[in-house]
């Protein structure tokens, strides 16, 4: 499968080819996205292949042409990537908000970017909604949540024809991302289909991938690296993507847990939170199992060093309650 996906990757060019042939691949049930932490929609391959035809034909429908951009402003959620996917088989440029920024950072990243629609859910869109009316007066707002509102929604467009743009190049824009603006103003990096189609290739010549595989999207979905390596290169490997509940240490163990999750992209910070969540744990422990704990860590850094690893078996017990039972890559 990871090669298929890798030849796939070199020979699509195009984001929503990449997708469409990881579409085509898998089974007609094979879960593609879950949301709420699994207790959420399960959403088939075969329904998103549906969804993300029918949301680009209502942007479509709504006004939005090709290489125009269309801004996304959610929490991680199945409908962020179904509208993302969607924004670029409309054939328009995605220009992902992070959801960490503040309603007047929105906007000047709004003001610069000038989208034609953005698709935003009705947490963004209360403190929001006012700026937009007076700064933004002509821009098409489709709401996530409100299915009954007498606007545009993400439920009103499922309801669509599927619409794909046949005039889509590799070299065309399919993201605007804006840097944090950590040491200044944030500025737009113009990220084409060609640019991350050929970094998910170059992931999957690097790690091995399958549909048995199922990612949990903890990292916020407006960054380039959860964006290219969680959700993107999963759906191209025809795995599937829980949607975290929330990045409390408990909660996310029990995600984990109860997915049986085997991939977990994220970076030191959130690896820290989980090491500092165990060792708390091992510190409420009994003395006896403390000195037993101890004794085992011992032992398994000593065969590890000797090239005769035997903590996954040590652990075995301890991984599985930690919800690490089935991890195999982080």
């Amino acid at each position: 499968m990871a090669q298929v996906a890798t030849e796939q990757a070199a020979l699509a060019g195009t984001i929503p080819d990449l997708i469409d042939g990881s579409i085509r691949r898998s089974g007609a049930d094979q879960s593609a996205l879950i949301a709420d932490g699994g207790e959420g929609e399960r959403i088939s391959y075969a329904e998103l292949g549906r969804r993300i035809g029918a949301v680009a034909g209502g942007l479509n429908s709504l006004g939005v042409r090709r290489g125009e951009c269309v801004a996304l402003l959610s929490e991680n959620r199945p409908e962020w990537a179904i509208s993302y996917l969607a924004i670029l088989s409309a054939g328009a440029t995605v220009v992902p908000l992070d959801a960490l920024l503040k309603p007047e950072e929105h906007m000047t990243l709004l003001q610069e970017s000038c989208p034609t629609a953005i698709i935003i859910s009705s947490k963004f869109l209360n403190p929001l909604q006012k700026r937009l009316h007076e700064s933004l007066p002509d821009i098409t707002v489709i709401t996530i949540d409100d299915a009954d509102s007498d606007g545009h929604s993400f439920v009103k467009l499922l309801a669509f024809q599927p619409y794909t743009c046949t005039q889509i190049d590799p070299d065309q824009t399919a993201a605007l991302i804006f840097t944090s603006g950590t040491t200044g103003k944030p500025k737009a990096v113009q990220l084409t289909h060609r640019n991350i189609s050929s970094n998910i290739e170059s992931i999957f010549r690097a790690l091995e991938f399958s549909p048995r595989d199922r990612f949990l999207s903890v990292l916020p979905l407006s960054h380039v690296y959860e964006c290219t390596a969680g959700f993107l290169t999963a759906l191209a490997a025809g795995a599937s993507i829980t949607y975290a509940r929330s990045l409390a240490a408990p909660s996310l163990v029990e995600d984990l847990r109860n997915n049986e999750i085997t991939i977990l992209v994220g970076v030191p910070l959130l690896f820290e939170k989980m090491r500092r969540g165990f060792e708390r744990k091992i510190k409420q422990a009994p003395f006896v199992r403390r000195a037993l704990f101890a004794i085992l860590y011992q032992f398994a850094s000593f065969s590890k060093r000797v090239g005769a690893p035997l903590g996954k078996s040590l652990f075995a017990g301890l991984r599985k309650k930690a919800g690490m039972g089935a991890l195999r890559l982080i």
